[in-house]
């Protein structure tokens, strides 16, 4: 006998014989699970028509597609449970009511005279007018949106059943047993998938006789005809209607969005824009404020609020957005919607009115952007393609836009960049210039077309380089293709040389024009050290003595031209007594000499002086005294030389004498 129950104050209601098979249904559990059916004008519609199924959702927390067809149809569960039909550019429709998840529930969307209605489990609501066809064109889908994880049905379906007439004209109790072609006075019954067993779960049992292709989705024999249910009590529905001042609204547009509610009491509602489920694209940056949520008062079942579209000057094309207008949170149930609404994309993108296309080293040239807004403060930076910041007097700056339409666009700013001529031979250039909003590191407002920097430096170079420098002269060199006119610095670079070998290792000359030349004179040192001929070289710096090197000459040679010093002293002095010593050479230049003592058995304190000079007058020779003291100590004979060296007493040692005895103390 049937199994009878009396839940609550519901109606007793039948679940079905169990001597009577009751069915299975079709268990979807992975993303791209689905059943698909074939092309077909069974499934276009142009007056009255019913789909309805059962199903059995184990996962709430993304949308589930129930029924698909194109772009231009489909039917779903949202993530609070509401189903939702959407019929091309038509308005959606939301259920009031909503499914239960881990559940089954018995859905039907029926269109009678024009108005589609939305039933859960036998209770209408979401009624929206609307006669347009629905179009063929497209393979029916089940559980999917496009064959991968998108809004994947997770759960159980069955008795999927479309008829071109509407079955269900005000509320009902879903059949407790499997639907027939004839169940319910159907009399145009287009496919109908009891799927009772695994050989059957695709076989349609209307007189079309279908052929379902099926994607990964297996049999259980799960199903609604022998689980309790109970006809729902009566509910009280609350809707609303919204109708937006235009459904394509210009950006910089405001709407007004009135709403007309039924059964809404007094109080704070809600709303929220959301993307189309097809096209997408909607994000806060495309509304003032930034924000895709607010509220809103209803009184006496009326109110309204603006929504504002942003001018944002960025070409993105037209964008698709519905709002909802919900009731107790942004994410509470959805009383009405708008329908889609299609912004049309009005930006007047950013340009460059002026670049020049090429600049020349050391010019200064003018960019000019316009379409920028709101008038202020905006900025440029300089983007290296085959420059580098070097390059550039400034690789970023500021600049102001004015002249703005509304302060919103249509603004115009100029800025100069100056490049630098850097004496380098490095061929042509390349760059781009960014305008930024906010900072140097802001936003990217236009970027410039790829500029070049002709490369117009003439390479310094060495006209005059002596091959060979004696020590003691001067060697003069000359560079040439320096620019601009200024100081330039030089310095030694050794080789073989070292710095001592110099009377000086850098310096500074000038130029007095634009690819001038300058001289300067450098002088290897008389040594007085035969060590052989040694080599440098010039480098021509920029700046200062550690500056950039613009260019270094060839190598030079500095020729040994050392005079060997010979000097002599007697060989033996008496303490007390004084002895001569005698410096010559072939060509001894004139001037002041030095003597140091240097000790071999002796002290210091063995003399009155340890140091001295002497001049050299005639080109070869020149003689001075060293004294000995008395010590008053029986000491024995002691030995010393004399050194001679050059510029002070530590200075470089030239010569030193024979070896001087200092005779013993005879007491």
């Amino acid at each position: 006998m049937p199994l009878l129950s009396t839940l609550s104050n519901a109606g007793i209601q039948s679940y079905g014989n169990r001597g009577i098979r009751a069915g299975g249904s079709a268990f979807f559990n992975a993303g791209g699970d689905y059943l698909a059916a074939p092309l077909s004008a069974a499934f276009t519609h142009t007056g009255n028509f019913t789909i309805e199924l059962w199903v059995y959702p184990t996962n709430l927390s993304q949308l589930n597609l129930l029924w698909r067809q194109g772009n231009s149809v489909y039917m779903w569960i949202n993530t609070i449970g509401q189903v939702a039909w959407y019929h091309g550019s038509n308005p959606y429709s939301f259920s009031a009511a909503t499914v239960t998840g881990n559940q089954w529930n018995h859905i039907a969307v029926v269109r009678n005279s024009g108005t589609i209605t939305i039933y859960i489990n036998g209770v209408g609501s979401g009624s929206v007018f609307n006669t347009a066809t629905v179009a063929t064109g497209f393979t029916p889908l089940i559980g999917t949106w496009n064959g991968t994880s998108l809004y994947q049905f997770f759960g159980y379906i069955t008795n999927v059943r479309v008829a071109k007439q509407a079955l269900y004209t005000a509320n009902f109790a879903p059949s407790g047993i499997p639907l027939t072609v004839n169940s319910q006075l159907s009399t145009t019954t287009q496919l109908l998938l009891n799927m009772r067993t695994a050989s059957t779960l695709i076989t349609d049992s209307s007189a079309n006789n279908f052929a379902l292709t099926n994607v990964s989705v297996t049999h259980s024999d799960f199903t609604p005809f022998l689980q309790p249910f109970v006809t729902p009590g009566t509910v009280v529905l609350q809707s609303a209607t919204v109708t937006p001042t235009t459904f394509t609204p210009s950006e910089g547009t405001t709407i007004t969005f009135n709403i007309v509610g039924t059964n809404t009491p007094n109080g704070t509602y809600y709303y929220t824009v959301e993307e189309d489920i097809a096209t997408g694209a909607v994000t806060g940056a495309d509304f003032t404020g930034g924000v895709l949520s607010g509220t809103f008062s209803i009184s006496s079942n009326t109110g309204s609020f603006p929504l504002t579209v942003s001018r944002d000057l960025v070409t993105e094309g037209s964008e698709e957005f519905v709002v909802y207008v919900r009731k107790d949170s942004i994410s509470g149930a959805i009383l009405g919607t708008s329908g889609n609404i299609t912004i049309s994309d009005t930006s007047i993108t950013p340009v460059f009115t002026a670049e020049p296309g090429s600049i020349n080293e050391g010019d200064t040239e003018t960019f000019t952007v316009a379409n920028v807004g709101p008038d202020g403060t905006y900025f440029f930076t300089v983007l290296n393609g085959t420059s580098a910041n070097a390059d550039f007097s400034a690789v970023s700056g500021s600049f102001l836009v004015s002249g703005a339409t509304g302060g919103i666009d249509n603004g115009t700013g100029s800025f100069d960049i100056t490049t630098v001529a850097d004496r380098l031979t490095e061929g042509s250039q390349t760059f781009q210039v960014q305008v930024r909003s906010g900072s140097v590191s802001g936003a990217v407002v236009v970027t410039s077309a790829v500029q070049t920097i002709n490369d117009d430096s003439l390479t310094p170079a060495f006209t005059i380089t002596p091959a060979s420098i004696n020590e003691g002269s001067s060697g003069s060199f000359t560079v040439n293709n320096l620019g601009p006119a200024g100081t330039y610095f030089w310095t030694v670079f050794n080789g073989t040389t070292t710095d001592v070998d110099f009377s000086a290792v850098s310096g500074s000359f000038t130029t007095s024009t634009l690819n001038g030349n300058g001289s300067f004179n450098i002088t290897p040192i008389i040594d007085y050290v035969t060590e052989g001929a040694k080599t440098f070289q010039v480098r021509v710096r920029q700046g200062s003595v550690v500056g950039t090197v613009l260019v270094t000459s060839s190598s030079v040679t500095v020729n040994d031209t050392s005079t060997t010093v010979n000097a002599v002293a007697s060989g033996s002095v008496v303490e007390g007594s004084s002895v001569l010593c005698t410096a010559a050479a072939v060509a001894f230049p004139n001037g002041t000499y030095y003597w140091t003592i240097l000790n071999g058995t002796t002290a210091d304190a063995d003399f009155p002086a340890t140091s001295g000079s002497f001049v050299v007058t005639n080109g070869t020779d020149a003689s001075f005294l060293v004294a000995t003291a008395t010590d008053g100590q029986l000491e024995g004979a002691e030995t010393f030389q004399v050194q001679i060296r050059r510029n002070s007493i530590s200075g470089t040692v030239i010569a030193t004498t024979n070896t001087i005895t200092i005779s013993a103390n005879v007491t």
